[in-house]
């Protein structure tokens, strides 16, 4: 009998996510028209028990934001943004969007999403930081949840 305490597979939402971080990263390295980026995702890629809106909403938001989002996210670290490797800023862009654009998403369901794919996609350490930076965010941002969750 299966263990029921295992956890089940990623939910549709959580695979959203990860792939608004693939389309991030893609749009990061190339420079290219985000746009063409999902269109080509949803031609190429499976997208069955994907939340399809949730990923166009994110990737979206994210990049025609990311000004903004580099804003609020650069004075809660200590290193430039220039000097963040590529798949960490769009693990911060995703969980940035979700804190500042999507108030129906917990700041500590954004916070942990991001932070887990810093661990799946990010270097060794990167979870460590993603989770620092993005809680500072969201105490900047959304106080009144943070100080009711004892943050």
């Amino acid at each position: 009998m299966a263990d029921p305490r295992k956890k089940k597979g990623k939910s549709p939402r959580s695979k959203a996510r990860q792939r608004a971080l693939q389309a991030l990263y893609q749009w990061l390295m190339t420079h290219g028209d985000m746009e063409a980026i999902l269109r080509q995702f949803q031609e190429e890629q499976d997208f069955s028990h994907i939340d399809v809106e949730l990923f166009l909403q994110l990737a979206r938001k994210a990049s025609e934001e990311a000004p903004l989002l580099i804003e609020k996210l650069q004075p809660q670290m200590k290193l430039a943004w220039e000097q963040v490797e590529p798949t960490e800023k769009a693990a911060l862009l995703v969980g940035g969007a979700e804190l500042l654009f999507f108030p129906a998403v917990p700041a500590a369901v954004a916070i942990n999403e991001a932070v887990e794919l810093s661990r799946t996609f990010g270097s060794q350490d990167a979870h460590t930081f993603i989770n620092a930076v993005l809680d500072k965010l969201a105490r900047e941002t959304r106080p009144q949840e943070m100080q009711a969750r004892g943050g």
